[in-house]
């Protein structure tokens, strides 16, 4: 959501500009630990294929899905999670592919982005836009190895 920041608290007059303001997808290496002991946590691989069918066929008539369309429309920013290089460059492999197949131009935003200097020059060439968190990464896990 959009709110303004000088507002007493979310439910002041006036505090809140916008419910909805991009979608969020986090693409990112899970940790076997976070999604249990005894299953397999997905690849980057199998995120970035469950976020392409998301963005190509979700129903527009389920609620998830169609924010889904949307993103894929350009109507609403999509704000991808991620740090590594190769994920980002499949970002934007992901993106073009969108646009082409729904012959609409995506509004694509990466937050965190560690290793997004690798690509830069394919990352703006794509549009795709980079909030780096925290702005002075340091590389603590596999993911921000290059920075």
């Amino acid at each position: 959501m959009t709110f303004r920041t000088g507002a007493a608290h979310a439910l002041a007059d006036g505090a809140l500009i916008q419910r909805v303001s991009a979608l969020h997808f986090a693409l990112q290496r899970a940790r076997v630990a976070a999604v249990g002991p005894d299953s397999t946590p997905p690849s980057v691989a199998t995120q970035l294929a469950t976020l392409r069918r998301l963005l190509l066929d979700a129903d527009p008539r389920d609620e998830t899905g169609m924010w889904f369309v949307r993103a894929g429309e350009g109507a609403v920013p999509l704000v991808v999670h991620t740090d590594a290089a190769d994920a980002l460059a499949s970002l934007v492999v992901l993106k073009a592919d969108v646009e082409e197949r729904r012959g609409t131009r995506m509004r694509v935003v990466v937050a965190g982005g560690a290793e997004a200097h690798l690509v830069a020059r394919e990352l703006g060439a794509a549009g795709v836009g980079v909030v780096l968190l925290p702005v002075r990464a340091a590389p603590g896990t596999w993911d921000t190895r290059r920075t």
